[in-house]
């Protein structure tokens, strides 16, 4: 609401889809940014999604864990009590133990641990009552890992939750891997890419070297290149 409001209230008025985030940025845990009256910050813009990121590993912390799950299914709830659609951003970050384990190399964790843990993640979170239609989540690097988590996110009566691969700041050679792999994947229904499309750019205009029109151009070209990466491979 600080930035963003007056942009998300000119979407919604001319008919985009709107997302709107809850969470405190940055946190370990998750919490609502508006805490007791975060309801009226949604029903300021009355988005097509709500959407909380957090960070959460089975491993990690249990309280911080269960509060986030208690959160999160305040939230879950009143999406759809209120007729709003609920993506869920959760990160998986190592534990000291699991980043040992793999000998403190992050690129192992992400291949070796990480899905898994995300796996098991949902389905913990499921169980708590957390019932989001778009999981957001770390690519994956194999088709295999990216159908255990569709598996997961659809078991029950879930056949119409999708999910979509985030970026992670990551090089290009890493998330064109993430989007060309997940799209092969039922299930996988498109990604949220960012810092890794327009951080560059923005920068390159805060220290003046890229004028307004020039940003706009190097954004729009680089989304569409990680477009056609998905829908063309």
């Amino acid at each position: 609401d600080t930035f963003g409001l007056d942009i998300l209230l000119d979407a919604k008025q001319k008919g985009y889809t709107t997302l709107q985030s809850t969470e405190v940025s940055g946190s370990d845990h998750f919490s609502f940014e508006h805490k007791e009256g975060w309801q009226t910050w949604i029903e300021k813009v009355k988005p097509t999604f709500v959407k909380a990121l957090v960070r959460y590993n089975i491993g990690g912390n249990q309280l911080l864990n269960q509060q986030t799950n208690a959160g999160l299914k305040e939230l879950s709830d009143y999406a759809h009590a209120h007729g709003y659609k609920f993506l869920i951003e959760p990160l998986v970050p190592a534990t000291e133990f699991q980043l040992a384990f793999v000998g403190n190399n992050k690129g192992r964790y992400d291949r070796e641990l990480r899905p898994s843990l995300t796996v098991r993640m949902i389905m913990e979170m499921q169980s708590a009552g957390i019932e989001p239609d778009v999981w957001k989540i770390e690519g994956k690097f194999t088709a295999e890992d990216y159908k255990k988590v569709v598996v997961q996110a659809q078991s029950g009566n879930r056949k119409n939750v999708g999910i979509v691969s985030l970026g992670r700041n990551e090089t290009d050679e890493v998330v064109e891997t993430w989007l060309k792999v997940g799209a092969t994947v039922p299930g996988v229904i498109g990604f949220a890419v960012g810092r890794t499309v327009f951080l560059n750019a923005l920068m390159k205009f805060q220290s003046g070297e890229y004028s307004k029109e020039k940003v706009v151009q190097e954004i729009a070209e680089r989304f569409l290149h990680f477009y056609k990466v998905f829908t063309l491979g």
